[in-house]
């Protein structure tokens, strides 16, 4: 069975806000970008939100396209359209908060099946994260990866004790445990009121900003190491289809 880090193609998806789905896209695109250094292909689908493309304007190995699924009819379409475009690239794909219209089964198959890809659902505590995958669990969507993004031990045992982990047959070995960067370094990286004062995860790791208190830094290569070895070790679902 494929590891993560065997993978090229991302869809990084969850039922709402705020739990994670871009935090995870940013540590991928660092992953493939700086310790792989492969070209990176950041497909940004969230009309609300342009922080991808600041935080890696003019970076090396990483492109940056904006195709908000608010807005364009044929947002699927155009994407597997991207993505022929790349073939030798990572993929990622970072998508809003899922409605009943912004996840559509036919893709999510295609996506598994014709383009090889990974489904990474971010998650939480909050029943209705847990709802939603059931319910595509129900329609037949391809087996994801489960990523639990600032876990606390409260969210952790609702999430072990969730029938849908049974239903789904979910075990650790595909469940991507992402422990929580230090606040004050999240702050500093991405939500500074002085554009030209923030910086990348990137940088930070390479060292590029002397300025910066040493103990972020070493927050954040030890937090980058630490997920270059999950997705080292984490097994890709089997893909779950009864009929296409």
């Amino acid at each position: 069975m494929k590891k993560l880090k065997d993978k090229r193609r991302f869809l990084i998806t969850g039922v709402k806000g705020g739990i994670g789905k871009t935090y995870t896209c940013y540590l991928l695109a660092d992953y493939f970008s700086r310790v792989r250094n492969m070209l990176t292909v950041i497909i940004n689908c969230d009309a609300k939100h342009n922080h991808l493309t600041e935080v890696y304007k003019g970076k090396p190995n990483i492109e940056v396209f904006n195709i908000p699924m608010e807005k364009n009819n044929d947002v699927y379409g155009m994407i597997l359209e991207g993505v022929n475009n790349y073939p030798d690239a990572a993929v990622i794909i970072d998508t809003p908060g899922q409605t009943t219209n912004s996840m559509e089964l036919p893709f999510a198959i295609a996506w598994v099946t014709e383009e090889e890809g990974s489904i990474l659902w971010v998650t939480g505590k909050d029943p209705s994260c847990i709802d939603v995958l059931k319910t595509a669990h129900e329609q037949n969507m391809p087996c994801p990866v489960i990523v639990i993004q600032k876990v606390a031990m409260e969210e952790m045992r609702v999430w072990l004790n969730s029938d849908i982990r049974k239903k789904y047959g979910i075990s650790t070995k595909n469940e991507l445990y992402i422990p929580e960067m230090p606040s004050s370094l999240w702050g500093k990286l991405f939500w500074s009121e002085d554009k030209s004062a923030r910086i990348t995860l990137r940088e930070i790791i390479e060292d590029e900003n002397k300025s910066y208190n040493m103990m972020y830094r070493l927050s954040a290569k030890q937090y980058t190491e630490t997920f270059k070895g999950i997705l080292e070790c984490v097994e890709v679902p089997k893909i779950r289809i009864q009929e296409l």
